[in-house]
């Protein structure tokens, strides 16, 4: 079988041993580089033609006819090159010459005769019916792994077509569910498409020798045991090694991870369409705020940002980052905030593609920042224990300032507007079978440059030229849940907002019963979501359960033998409903009990570590949280 000669390619020019060839030889070896390439030989290589006898002629006859000529263009027009191949050779053979002049990898040529479709395996012969020249459409591949996956928003029934959830499963599986999925460490969301990022499922299993127990230090894992990978590899909470990519109008796919890729620590994505066709068809770049360690929350952040490319992980760790606090996405640039060994915080910028970075100011202070965004050259922070939205211009320069440090959650005019952004003492949260998200992040970049506002239990969005901002749609986490999501006996937590996009605002939750899956929905923005919850019930008898801090039915608790009473403050249900999002990590707010006055049986309420609350003898178990209860009369 001959090996392909690439036009563009020169021809050998090494050094022959002294008597190799006489003069006639390195003549024919000239007329075959002619026949070859289609150039001249090289000067000082041609010798005065000699005499062939038949047999020679016959030969050299043979080897020109065995030659297939091949032009290769993109579906623009233009010219990726021309080539003298084997008529014999197959077409993985024209693939590798193809990447070499500088197409894309051999994965991702799609390579069109005419109507026909040239196969991996396949002789190029097999394709030339006339003549010794064939042209070659070049096109980026289409995904037909995926076309047997069924990808819907599914309407949740009797909430008044206000709330889908995304469903994904292998027709040809048995309906095997792609998702939900137990085990989604991380999701993104392209705010002008659609596009979703799903890190820790995927379409392919991830075989089962990849998965043994192992020496790492991770944390719930199934049965709460840490899991590991192959040698004692970390199995960061046992997140699998899968990442999958659903465009909006195209089957998704998958981008492999290994066990020890930091992605798999991933906390944020971040996801921008920025399609390129050459040198990989890329959808775009997905950007990942990671944690150094995945067993500590106080670890330093780096940011990781890869291609949205098929079946291939092109990935780089952004450059000149030290300990990011906050980042966003501006096209194909990261935009960021770090925080160096000396707690000097930084704005930086880079270009992801380039692969370069460049500091644009210092910020006042060691006050964290809890999120970052940019439009019109303008950027916009807020930051922790401050109620307010300062913004800037590239170079630093402070320009103005959305509300003020009052408490409040008001739109109209800048001077007007209050916000609330209630935070944790971390930066990052844990969620149940190790889901860890990032704390308030009030700043959402939207679709087309906007920018949105979560303040208190309501969304705003801001003004394009940042001069007001007006509310949306309420933010309260039960209008994510319906009367049918009750576990056993606990209702789905309520996670991170990821994004905007056609007027839907997504979410994360997570099932704590037996199903654990993650879940990915969304609520249509409408500013009528923020009236009581007895109007809403009325159009929607099935959202907002009535549900206690402990995430159980009001009705039936004691039912289930909850420990303590209820202390949730069902007043913001029917009044002030843009104060509070039913976020129980926020009761320790004494600012939220203003309005509605703090429960009797709540002053002895406790709050742990995580957010969660409890009552002294809770720490004993149930047995002693009972009888401290009764005691209590």
């Amino acid at each position: 079988m001959g090996n392909p000669v690439a036009q563009h390619e020169a021809w050998p020019s090494t050094p022959e041993p002294a008597g190799a060839r006489t003069e006639c030889e390195r003549g024919r070896v000239a007329d075959a580089a002619r026949s070859c390439t289609g150039r001249a030989p090289s000067k000082g290589r041609v010798c005065p033609a000699m005499p062939e006898d038949g047999d020679t002629k016959k030969a050299r006859t043979e080897q020109t006819e065995a030659l297939l000529g091949l032009s290769v263009v993109k579906a623009s027009g233009d010219l990726v090159g021309k080539f003298r191949i084997s008529r014999d050779a197959l077409v993985d053979e024209l693939r590798v010459e193809i990447h070499k002049a500088g197409g894309p990898p051999a994965l991702f040529q799609q390579l069109l005769c005419g109507h026909e479709e040239l196969k991996d395996g396949e002789p190029l012969g097999a394709h030339c019916h006339e003549g010794d020249t064939l042209q070659l459409l070049l096109c980026l591949p289409r995904n037909s792994a995926a076309e047997d996956i069924a990808v819907d928003w599914m309407e949740i029934q009797h909430t008044d077509q206000l709330l889908e959830e995304l469903t994904i499963r292998d027709t040809q599986a048995k309906f095997e569910t792609v998702m939900p999925k137990q085990r989604v460490a991380a999701v993104g969301l392209e705010a002008n498409t659609g596009l979703v990022v799903l890190l820790g499922t995927g379409l392919k299993e991830v075989p089962d020798d990849e998965l043994v127990e192992g020496k790492g230090k991770g944390k719930g894992g199934k049965d709460g045991k840490g899991k590991g990978g192959k040698d004692g590899t970390e199995y960061y909470n046992f997140v699998p090694p899968q990442m999958l990519v659903v465009p909006p109008a195209a089957p998704p796919f998958d981008v492999p991870l290994t066990l020890d890729h930091p992605l798999r620590r991933a906390v944020e994505f971040q996801v921008v369409e920025c399609r390129q066709g050459y040198p990989l068809p890329s959808l775009g770049i997905c950007v990942a705020m990671v944690r150094e360690y995945p067993w500590d929350a106080s670890c330093r952040m780096f940011l990781v940002a890869f291609e949205l490319v098929p079946e291939l992980l092109v990935d780089t760790v952004v450059p000149s980052c030290a300990d990011c606090q906050s980042f966003c996405l501006d096209g194909q640039e990261v935009l960021w905030i770090d925080r160096d060994d000396r707690e000097v915080l930084r704005c930086k910028r880079a270009d992801v593609r380039k692969g370069s970075s460049s500091e644009l100011f210092q910020l006042e202070g060691t006050t964290r920042v809890t999120s970052i965004a940019t439009a019109s050259d303008k950027i916009l922070l807020t930051r922790a224990k401050s109620h307010s939205v300062e913004v800037f211009d590239s170079g630093g320069n402070w320009l103005m300032r959305l509300g003020d440090h009052t408490r409040g959650c008001q739109d109209g005019e800048a001077a007007q507007v209050r916000f609330w952004f209630p935070v944790w003492s971390e930066r990052l949260v844990d969620g149940p079978y190790g889901f860890t998200h990032k704390d308030s992040s009030p700043l959402i970049m939207g679709p087309a440059g906007s920018i949105f506002v979560y303040s208190g239990g309501v969304l705003m969005k801001i003004s394009d030229d940042l001069s007001s901002a007006k509310k949306v749609m309420s933010v309260r986490e039960e209008l994510w849940l319906t009367e049918r999501d009750e576990g056993t006996p606990q209702f789905p937590e309520v996670c991170s907002v990821i994004g905007v996009h056609d007027g839907y605002l997504y979410r994360v939750l997570i099932r704590t019963d037996w199903r654990e899956e993650v879940i990915l929905r969304r609520l249509k923005c409408e500013d009528s979501l923020r009236q009581p919850r007895s109007v809403l019930r009325e159009r929607a008898p099935m959202m907002w359960p009535a549900i206690t801090d402990g995430r159980i039915l009001v009705d039936d608790t004691f039912g289930y033998g909850l420990s303590h009473p209820n202390v949730k403050p069902h007043y913001y249900d029917e009044k002030s409903r843009d104060t509070w999002d039913g976020n129980c990590r926020w009761l320790g707010e004494p600012w939220l009990w203003d309005e509605c006055g703090r429960p009797p049986n709540a002053k002895d309420l406790h709050m742990d570590g995580n957010g969660r609350l409890f009552f002294p003898g809770e720490r004993e178990g149930s047995a002693g949280a009972l009888a401290w209860y009764r005691a209590k009369g």
